[in-house]
């Protein structure tokens, strides 16, 4: 395995068959069914529509599964060194969308971004996950930490969670909101959970 400029290991031949070895080829398997389920209802009940929606819905799809076969080609660290950016930016965006968003039905959830529109809340479910992981891996690190959590010290994770929750919730989006809020409690449980260290 080779090394890049920023100190990162490329993904060869041989790292690219362990990645795929790895896969959970059966979690993808399930996914396409549904989702292939989900296209089929949409034909149903546009096949008498003008511009069928389930086409667009087949494209957005394909963008889908690029892009995750892209993010699975990269090594984790780079995801890891680049989680508290992301995350950053991200409520950067919910920021905005309070300000500038796109109005619809007395809730402001969309920004236009030239031709492209879009929710940034979906993306604070991502950053919520990549933040609470970075910092529970750099804590799992501290010497400290190998006593226990206490309450005291999931402030930082639960701060983490609350922030984009709560900024979601002023859209108002109370089901992403609670997604959200999901997403961050049950990491935060089994953070604690699989080391044995909550007290």
């Amino acid at each position: 395995m080779a090394l890049d400029v920023g100190g990162l290991p490329t993904l060869g031949g041989s790292s690219q068959r362990r990645v795929f070895a790895h896969f959970p080829w059966h979690v993808a398997g399930l996914v396409a069914a549904i989702a292939a389920l989900g296209v089929w209802n949409l034909a149903s009940a546009s096949r008498s529509a003008h511009a069928p929606v389930w086409i667009s819905q087949m494209a957005w799809m394909g963008v889908g599964v690029a892009l995750a076969l892209a993010v699975l080609l990269v090594d984790y660290q780079f995801s890891m060194r680049l989680s508290y950016v992301f995350y950053g930016a991200v409520i950067l965006l919910l920021v905005v969308v309070l300000l500038k968003g796109r109005l619809v039905m007395g809730a402001r959830r969309w920004l236009t971004i030239g031709p492209v529109n879009f929710q940034p809340s979906e993306l604070a479910k991502i950053a919520v996950m990549l933040a609470l992981a970075r910092w529970f891996h750099s804590d799992a690190q501290k010497e400290g930490r190998r006593g226990g959590y206490g309450l005291a010290a999931i402030a930082v994770p639960a701060a983490i969670t609350l922030l984009p929750a709560a900024l979601i919730l002023k859209q108002p989006d109370l089901g992403t909101a609670l997604i959200v809020l999901a997403v961050g409690a049950t990491l935060i449980l089994f953070a604690g959970c699989a080391g044995g260290r909550w007290r």
